[in-house]
């Protein structure tokens, strides 16, 4: 079971949930970009931190901040995925200071 978190709609579970979650990122985004270094592998974990640059859908609004993502790994498989606006705040959340 997969669970995104990190989204103000709160969380999506199991397959359904990566759906909704990516159906509704394209529903607000027309421009959507990541920008990553690189990836760590810390075991059970990943951490991923970069930008994402992206202009709203509606709005044309355009994006730009630092993100971090943290991907729990149970049978090498994705079990939980948690995203945070601040790369500070991503390196704690997978045990790192730096």
């Amino acid at each position: 079971m997969v669970d995104l978190h990190g989204s103000r709609r709160g969380s999506f579970r199991g397959r359904e949930g990566i759906d909704t979650y990516f159906a509704n990122l394209s529903n607000a985004w027309e421009e959507l970009t990541l920008s990553p270094h690189e990836p760590r592998d810390l075991g059970e974990r990943v951490l991923w931190v970069g930008r994402i640059e992206a202009r709203g859908r509606g709005s044309g609004a355009e994006v730009s901040a630092p993100m971090g993502v943290v991907a729990d790994m149970r049978d090498g498989k994705v079990s939980r995925i948690k995203s945070y606006l601040d790369h500070d705040n991503a390196l704690r959340a997978a045990g790192l200071t730096e």
